[in-house]
């Protein structure tokens, strides 16, 4: 069981703030770590992970030394930039028409049934609360970068964020992690998203050799409203762990959520993606496609889940997750599933595994193209059509191809 860095009761909060995020470490003691008798836990033993990267500690003491940090990276000024250095906020860039809060001086919520969001609760030590404004549309993606440091080594760093996207508002969200330490360390994010009437956001989240040094999970509850639409690409590589989970409500007609990534794996690599779609009300849609290629002794667990509730009509819901497996030595598991209680739907689920083509190899070959190179080119053109089908703009595009690129190098 993980120890606190430091007692709860240090932290500069409230009499009743301490008393709650006291109550939630107990709710989380008495819990534990899920396990693999939960089914969405069955792939995934984070016990055992965070014994075998001996991530032993939970962060909870604040840093002195931010600002020395800061200067060691460069601001990405293509972007809007929100900084978290072990767990505390950093820097935040000034954003018309966008309102940011340090999460840490707000009421933790309650403990709950579920007993990673107890343990953020009860720990974590910064995140933000985003709101844009109604009818703004902003130009340039909002970053958000974890920095973790030595001061983080071996310990586990929870972070709190929540979203509001106000009617007719429009943003994209991209996420960066960087490891300046020598060894492991973990990251426990919840996200809670409130996409309001009319209003459209992007969530992006993409891979760098950092994630090597990182175990990540990270929750993320979104509520969706009228003719709102939200999107995520997820590009996955080297990680030691991540481990997402999305939780949809599509709660008015007109809701949309469509989620695409691909994950690119080799090594003792892992990822875990769990998307859980509840289709409320009539008029909704989504749209949840993952492929993946696995080599080494790397990963893959995709579950995604669409649930139509009863009396509902002109429902659209549609599951499909392809991958090859590159090495006998490399895991992939996959389960996509329907649970629907209304007749006016469109629905359909998929899942294959498979191996690169060898009459393809071998015809590349037979062209002159070395074995590395034909099977980068299998790979780059079983993969990269879920980056052209997104909504985004040509240049970012492009640099999601480019990165793709260098993944897939990496698994040959």
């Amino acid at each position: 069981m993980l120890q606190l860095e430091q007692p709860i009761a240090k932290l500069n909060l409230t009499d009743e703030a301490i008393k709650q995020r006291e109550n939630a470490w107990q709710a989380f003691v008495d819990q534990g770590f899920p396990n693999k008798k939960n089914e969405q836990w069955r792939y995934t033993d984070l016990t055992a992970l965070y014994r075998k990267y001996d991530i032993t500690q939970v962060k909870l003491g604040l840093n002195t030394n931010i600002d020395e940090t800061l200067s060691m990276i460069n601001l990405n000024t293509d972007m809007h930039n929100i900084v978290f250095v072990d767990g505390q906020l950093a820097h935040v860039d000034d954003i018309d028409g966008v309102i940011i809060n340090d999460s840490l001086s707000l009421q933790p919520q309650r403990e709950s049934s579920d007993a990673l969001s107890n343990l953020n609760i009860a720990s974590y030590l910064g995140g933000v609360t985003i709101q844009v404004k109604k009818n703004t549309r902003l130009t340039k993606p909002i970053i958000m970068t974890y920095l973790h440091t030595d001061n983080s080594q071996k310990m586990l760093v929870n972070y709190q964020h929540t979203l509001v996207i106000d009617e007719y508002a429009e943003c994209m969200i991209c996420e960066n992690f960087i490891a300046l330490g020598d060894t492991y360390s973990a990251a426990n994010i919840c996200s809670n998203v409130d996409v309001k009437e009319g209003a459209k956001c992007r969530y992006d989240a993409l891979a760098n050799k950092s994630l090597e040094q990182l175990l990540v999970t990270h929750k993320l509850k979104l509520s969706i409203a009228k003719n709102a639409y939200y999107e995520t690409f997820q590009m996955a590589a080297y990680a030691a762990l991540k481990r997402i989970e999305f939780d949809v409500d599509l709660q008015t007609e007109g809701a949309i959520f469509n989620a695409k990534g691909i994950y690119a794996l080799t090594h003792n690599a892992k990822v875990d993606y769990h998307v859980n779609v509840k289709h409320n009300a009539s008029n909704t849609q989504s749209d949840v496609a993952f492929r993946g290629v696995v080599g080494g002794k790397a990963s893959a667990t995709f579950n995604a889940k669409a649930y139509v509730a009863k009396g509902l009509n002109s429902i659209k819901a549609l599951q499909n997750n392809r991958n090859i497996q590159l090495t006998n030595t490399a895991e992939i598991n996959t389960k996509p599933e329907l649970e629907i209680y209304s007749d006016d739907v469109v629905c359909s689920h998929g899942a294959t595994i498979g191996q690169l083509d060898q009459q393809a190899l071998f015809y590349l070959q037979s062209r002159g193209i070395n074995k590395d190179q034909a099977t980068s080119l299998l790979i780059e053109g079983f993969v990269k059509e879920l980056i052209t089908l997104l909504d985004r703009d040509e240049s970012t595009i492009e640099s999601y191809l480019d990165s793709l690129e260098g993944h897939i190098k990496h698994l040959v």
